[in-house]
């Protein structure tokens, strides 16, 4: 969607980083599958 798009263009590294944390902690990724792809 446009927004993903957006949030992709403005967020990408924040995006990143959340990804390594939760990897990191072994939280949930669910609700960030849809950046999976910046990854």
């Amino acid at each position: 969607s446009s927004f993903n798009t957006l949030l992709e263009l403005g967020f990408a590294s924040s995006i990143r980083r959340e990804w390594a944390w939760r990897v990191s902690r072994g939280e949930s990724l669910s609700n960030l599958k849809a950046f999976e792809h910046l990854i």
